[in-house]
Protein backbone atom coordinates (compact mmCIF):
# COMPACT_ATOMS: atom_id res chain seq x y z
CA UNK A 1 0.00 0.00 0.00
CA UNK A 2 1.37 3.40 -0.90
CA UNK A 3 1.58 6.32 1.53
CA UNK A 4 -1.27 7.99 -0.29
CA UNK A 5 -3.47 4.98 0.49
CA UNK A 6 -2.41 4.94 4.14
CA UNK A 7 -3.10 8.63 4.59
CA UNK A 8 -6.34 8.44 2.61
CA UNK A 9 -7.85 6.01 5.11
CA UNK A 10 -7.74 8.79 7.73
CA UNK A 11 -9.56 11.17 5.43
CA UNK A 12 -8.52 14.42 3.85
CA UNK A 13 -11.49 16.53 4.85
CA UNK A 14 -9.43 18.70 7.21
CA UNK A 15 -10.65 16.78 10.23
CA UNK A 16 -7.14 16.02 11.47
CA UNK A 17 -6.72 12.75 9.60
CA UNK A 18 -3.10 13.48 8.68
CA UNK A 19 -2.33 14.58 12.22
CA UNK A 20 -3.82 11.33 13.55
CA UNK A 21 -1.75 9.26 11.10
CA UNK A 22 1.47 11.01 12.12
CA UNK A 23 0.56 10.67 15.80
CA UNK A 24 0.00 6.92 15.40
CA UNK A 25 3.25 6.46 13.47
CA UNK A 26 5.27 8.36 16.08
CA UNK A 27 3.65 6.34 18.87
CA UNK A 28 4.52 3.06 17.18
CA UNK A 29 8.12 4.13 16.58
CA UNK A 30 8.56 5.21 20.19
CA UNK A 31 7.10 1.93 21.42
CA UNK A 32 9.45 -0.03 19.19
CA UNK A 33 12.47 1.96 20.42
CA UNK A 34 11.41 1.39 24.01
CA UNK A 35 11.27 -2.38 23.47
CA UNK A 36 14.72 -2.32 21.84
CA UNK A 37 16.18 -0.27 24.70
CA UNK A 38 14.76 -2.68 27.28
CA UNK A 39 16.15 -5.72 25.43
CA UNK A 40 19.59 -4.07 25.23
CA UNK A 41 19.53 -3.21 28.95
CA UNK A 42 18.48 -6.74 29.87
CA UNK A 43 21.25 -8.26 27.73
CA UNK A 44 23.94 -6.07 29.31
CA UNK A 45 22.64 -6.74 32.82
CA UNK A 46 22.75 -10.50 32.26
CA UNK A 47 26.29 -10.37 30.87
CA UNK A 48 27.52 -8.23 33.76
CA UNK A 49 26.07 -10.57 36.38
CA UNK A 50 27.73 -13.57 34.70
CA UNK A 51 31.09 -11.81 34.51
CA UNK A 52 31.09 -10.99 38.24
CA UNK A 53 30.56 -14.59 39.36
CA UNK A 54 33.60 -16.52 40.57
CA UNK A 55 34.42 -19.79 38.78
CA UNK A 56 32.68 -22.96 39.91
CA UNK A 57 34.40 -25.23 42.41
CA UNK A 58 36.73 -27.87 41.02
CA UNK A 59 40.30 -28.93 40.34
CA UNK A 60 42.37 -26.31 38.51
CA UNK A 61 46.03 -25.93 37.59
CA UNK A 62 47.87 -24.48 40.56
CA UNK A 63 47.76 -20.67 40.27
CA UNK A 64 51.36 -20.39 41.51
CA UNK A 65 52.76 -22.69 38.82
CA UNK A 66 53.37 -25.79 40.96
CA UNK A 67 53.23 -29.12 39.06
CA UNK A 68 49.89 -30.22 40.54
CA UNK A 69 46.25 -29.20 40.71
CA UNK A 70 44.68 -27.29 43.55
CA UNK A 71 41.01 -27.38 44.65
CA UNK A 72 39.01 -24.18 44.21
CA UNK A 73 35.97 -24.28 46.54
CA UNK A 74 34.04 -21.55 44.74
CA UNK A 75 35.38 -18.66 46.80
CA UNK A 76 39.02 -19.44 47.66
CA UNK A 77 41.88 -21.84 47.04
CA UNK A 78 42.21 -24.70 49.52
CA UNK A 79 45.24 -26.67 50.71
CA UNK A 80 43.99 -29.79 48.88
CA UNK A 81 46.25 -30.73 45.97
CA UNK A 82 46.62 -33.67 43.60
CA UNK A 83 48.96 -34.73 40.83
CA UNK A 84 48.20 -33.67 37.28
CA UNK A 85 46.53 -36.50 35.35
CA UNK A 86 48.47 -35.28 32.27
CA UNK A 87 51.91 -33.77 31.61
CA UNK A 88 51.97 -29.98 31.65
CA UNK A 89 49.03 -27.62 32.17
CA UNK A 90 45.58 -28.77 31.05
CA UNK A 91 44.67 -27.60 27.55
CA UNK A 92 42.58 -24.44 27.67
CA UNK A 93 42.08 -24.58 31.44
CA UNK A 94 43.65 -22.33 34.01
CA UNK A 95 42.78 -21.49 37.55
CA UNK A 96 40.65 -18.55 38.54
CA UNK A 97 42.97 -15.54 38.51
CA UNK A 98 43.07 -12.57 40.77
CA UNK A 99 42.42 -14.45 44.02
CA UNK A 100 44.88 -14.47 46.92
CA UNK A 101 46.80 -17.64 47.83
CA UNK A 102 45.37 -19.88 50.54
CA UNK A 103 46.32 -19.39 54.17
Amino acid sequence: MRWGGVLAQYGTDGGGGLDQAIHNLVGQLLGFLLVLAFAYWLMRRTRASRANRPPVSGWYADPWGAPYQRWWNGSEWTANVREHPWPGPPPGQSGPGGFPPPG
